[in-house]
């Protein structure tokens, strides 16, 4: 009988605790549903929730438009502020997902897109694209083009040096920080020898920024990223298991080295994606994992929904700060990530003596 009470107890701490976590993050995206009204109706024309409501209705279904809208009304809405804030939850999504991808697979709280040398690839080949013109494709998306492209021939060589080296974390970490620093020198060497208009043009991609957002954007970036969270959901018990090393995982019946691959390949996927469009954006990847983690513990199968919500939330809150703070200017959205993360960083660093960890 002490048996069967202590599984029932068992189990209704589970449930208790699954049930806490679902109400988090709930919680969390009922926090970005109150923002994303705020910030809509934040602008150089200030709307009311009643404007709003009918802008987006208009937009859903055409057929029901009243004609209570003005064109401006309807432009500033439709066609500006819903698109933007849109991209930024996506982003913040794809962001926050990559991140704690790489952190589970790497085994490294500090794991992100700059840890791979994503970044700096991006940075590459945006430079080519301003500075040489030089790319895959002219046009208005020359210098996306190139940025995916490079990102892509980074994740290609440390995915040419896994299957020499094997997918060990520290393999993959070493292999990145390497090609990080190889593409910020070749970086620097263009920028040495471009005008200084043009080293303006590149340094201003690189703080990022969600000002381009548009529809058709917004078309091309979310199924990918959407699909490549599902896929990474899918792999949640698998990286559980390899949490606690890799060789309880082959125990289990997991096959590691598909696991590591695969994921790693979509985060790079949904990070190439996304800065090829933004520019460089920091910290959404490096802060909004540990923020989950710190409220709903290392399961993946919760920590991927709760650092999703998280990060649609930082970087819709740091674009909507950065956008209105000195309005009619702007601030480059990955100003502000760094300005709000970096502190907050130091914060849990110094109040908990280390990151919290699985």
């Amino acid at each position: 009988m002490s048996v069967a009470n202590s599984v029932n107890s068992a189990e209704d701490v589970y449930r208790r605790s699954t049930r806490r976590k679902t109400l988090i993050i709930m919680a969390v995206v009922a926090a970005v549903a109150v923002l994303a009204v705020t910030s809509l109706r934040l602008g150089a024309l200030p709307l009311g929730v009643r404007e709003i409501a009918s802008a987006v209705i208009f937009k859903a279904l055409p057929f029901l438009d009243t004609g209570s809208l003005t064109l401006f009304e309807k432009v500033a809405v439709i066609d500006i502020r819903l698109p933007r804030i849109i991209m930024a939850i996506v982003c913040g999504i794809g962001f926050a997902v990559a991140g704690a991808a790489m952190q589970g697979i790497l085994r490294n709280p500090l794991a992100s897109p700059m840890t791979l040398g994503l970044t700096q690839a991006a940075g590459f080949g945006a430079a080519l694209a301003i500075i040489l013109h030089f790319g895959l494709i002219g046009g208005r998306y020359l210098i996306t083009a190139n940025s995916f492209f490079f990102c892509l021939v980074c994740l290609l060589f440390i995915y040419g040096v896994t299957r020499i080296r094997g997918v060990a974390p520290e393999t993959i970490i070493l292999s990145g920080i390497a090609l990080g620093f190889l593409f910020s020198a070749m970086l620097s060497f263009v920028q040495y020898l471009a005008s200084p208009e043009d080293v303006r043009a590149v340094v201003f991609w690189m703080m990022g920024g969600i000002y381009i957002a548009s529809w058709p954007i917004l078309a091309f970036i979310t199924p990918v990223i959407l699909i490549s969270t599902v896929v990474l959901l899918w792999y949640s018990w698998a990286l559980n298991t390899m949490s606690a090393g890799e060789e309880v995982a082959r125990s289990l019946g997991v096959n590691t080295r598909r696991v590591t691959i695969v994921t790693l390949m979509l985060s790079a996927l949904i990070t190439a994606v996304i800065i090829s469009f933004t520019g460089i954006i920091g910290f959404v990847c490096l802060v909004s994992p540990h923020l989950a983690r710190m409220v709903v513990g290392g399961d993946h199968r919760f920590l991927f929904p709760a650092s999703a919500a998280m990060g649609g939330l930082l970087l819709l809150g740091a674009d909507t700060i950065s956008r209105t703070l000195i309005f009619p200017a702007e601030i480059p959205v990955g100003i502000t990530t760094a300005l709000i993360g970096v502190p907050f960083f130091l914060y849990l660093i110094i109040r908990r003596g280390r990151l919290q960890w699985q």
